[in-house]
This record gives structure tokens, sequence and C-alpha cells, in this order.
């Protein structure tokens, strides 16, 4: 399975959605006799590293999906993602995609429970992310938005991915940005809120 993973032939088979299921599975169960995972740390990290963006970005869709299935009962998910991405996803700039990149941050922003600590692990593995692929849905949210709870922590994703031309930015992101010094007034003179700012109003 992880040298199939590999080849870069899955999706054309119609086997990617399976067996990214099966090897996400198998990482997640630990042998009680001896303690270890049947799929190893070492050896998702390297699927992860020498796959295609497809295969990654299901990981992390199948990840979430799994993790948000068993939000309020008793799933070891939740946790698994945070060791998931801090313990095992490649830091390689190969992986560093706009499309894991956006994939990542939906992720980020689909668990507010464990949000600050998500876009703290996943800010090193950003990179900008080109037109279309960046939504962002819950940052418009007009009551119990991330952004009034962790405007920091906002910024810091928005700033790591958001392209530099204004024009190629998601719908509503200006609002965002505006959010961020109103929910908290200390951001309002950090240079990274100042430069978005600029760009949009440069636009």
């Amino acid at each position: 399975m992880l040298i199939l993973a590999k080849s870069g032939d899955l999706e054309k088979r119609g086997h990617l959605e399976t067996l990214t299921g099966m090897i996400l599975s198998a990482w997640a169960l630990i042998e009680k006799e001896t303690g270890e995972r049947w799929v190893s740390d070492a050896e998702l990290r390297d699927v992860l590293l020498n796959s295609d963006d497809g295969f990654r970005i299901r990981v992390l869709q199948q990840a979430e999906r799994w993790a948000s299935e068993g939000e309020d009962g008793p799933t070891k998910w939740p946790p698994l993602i945070i060791h998931l991405l801090r313990d095992v996803w490649p830091r390689q700039i190969a992986t560093k995609s706009p499309t894991v990149s956006a994939r990542l941050c939906d992720l980020a922003f689909s668990r507010e429970r464990d949000f600050v600590e998500l876009a703290k692990i996943i800010l090193p593995l950003l990179t900008k992310i080109e037109a279309d692929h960046l939504r962002l849905p819950n940052l418009r949210r007009s009551r119990d938005n991330i952004v009034d709870l962790h405007p920091e922590q906002v910024l810091s994703l928005l700033y790591a991915v958001l392209p530099d031309s204004a024009n190629l930015w998601p719908y509503g992101v200006d609002g965002t940005i505006a959010r961020i010094g109103e929910a908290d007034s200390a951001l309002k003179g950090d240079e990274r809120l100042l430069e978005l700012r600029r760009v949009w109003d440069s636009r």
C-alpha cells in the first residue's frame, strides 16, 4: 500500500480515497503487544513526502472528517491530527504547495477547539495561496467568530498565505482584516496587519 501511494497513479485508477483511508487507519492503530503503529510515523512521513498533492490533500480531508465525526464522543482523532501535523508532516519545500496550504488552513479554521495550537503548528508548512483555493468561510460569521477569539493567530495565517496581489484574495477577506484590529487594538500597529491593509488599499 505504501509503495502504491507513492506511485502517483492512484487518482487515475480511482483508488486514491480508498487507499488513503486504509493507510491513515493503519497509522492510527497501535499494536497492543509491541506498542508500535501498524504504519509508523516514519513510514507515513515518507509516503507524504514522496507522493503527490492529491494524496496529501486526501490525508488532510480524511483526518478532518474522522475528527469531526467524533467531536462529541470518545475519539482518538482530534489529538491524532495534532500529532500528524506536528510530528509526521514533512517540512520539505516540495510539500509546500498552494493547494496543500489552502487545505491546511481549511483544517485549522474548521477546528475551533484546537485552532490556536494548529495555527502554530501549520505556520511553517504554508506558502502563498493562489486565487480560488482559499475560502475561509468561518471568518465571515457574525457571531462566535474565530477572528474575535484569536485575532493574532488569524493574522499570522493570513499574512503567510495571502497572495501579493489583493485581486487574488478571497471574497470578504478585507472585512476579516478590519475585524482583526477591532478584536485586538494592540494589533492595529502590527507590521503584518499594516502591510495587508496597504496591499488591499493599493489594488
